[in-house]
This record gives C-alpha cells, sequence and structure tokens, in this order.
C-alpha cells in the first residue's frame, strides 16, 4: 500500500486526539530508514514508528522498541529543547513534519 497524501492525512486524523500536544521524549534511528519517537501525553507515553522506505513505508503506534545502533544516528536531538506536538499547524502548513510541531529552547 503506497503511503500517499490521502492515507496520510487519514493517519494524522486518527492519531491527532491522542498525540495533539505530546512532548518528544526521545528520538532513535534504529535503521537507516526508521525513526522511533517515544512521546508522553495526557499521562501515558506513546512510540510513533515513522518508516520511509520505498517497499514499506508506514506510521503507526508501536508497543516493541528496537535496539539502538552502535555508531550514532543522523538524527541528532538537542535536549536543550522542548518540542510539543501542536494540533492546528496554522495556515499554509503542509506534512506531518516540522510544521506540526513548535519547539522552545529551555534558559
Amino acid at each position: 500500500m503506497a503511503l500517499d497524501g490521502i492515507t496520510l492525512h487519514h493517519l494524522v486524523q486518527e492519531l491527532a486526539p491522542q498525540l495533539a500536544g505530546a512532548r518528544i521524549d526521545k528520538i532513535t534511528q534504529p535503521e537507516k530508514e526508521e525513526i522511533h519517537l517515544q512521546l508522553r501525553s495526557q499521562g501515558q507515553s506513546y512510540r510513533l514508528l515513522l518508516n520511509i522506505s520505498a517497499t514499506a513505508a508506514r506510521l503507526h503506534l508501536s508497543q516493541t522498541s528496537k535496539k539502538n545502533p552502535a555508531s550514532p544516528p543522523m538524527l541528532l536531538h538537542d535536549p536543550a529543547q522542548t518540542h510539543r506536538g501542536r494540533q492546528d499547524p496554522g495556515p499554509g502548513a503542509v506534512g506531518v513534519g516540522t510544521d506540526r510541531t513548535s519547539h522552545r529552547a529551555k534558559l
């Protein structure tokens, strides 16, 4: 199944009630084309799996965790910043990446 715009739109609509306002606690990249986001919202923890593989692209909540790679991932998370999901991305925002998150530096 292709992960096209229509499918992605419906996935975001399904996940939004659970993940709106969630904090990103940890980002891991266990494989080249896969990212795991550990989120915390309303007293519950979630693990969001994002896979961009051409043959198995997917986006879903997962209960399983993979072992961290021996070498550091390409995607680094700055612990001095707080990221929070936004329900309304505002006018002109497209996609589900950084357009739907806001962040601020901790002082």
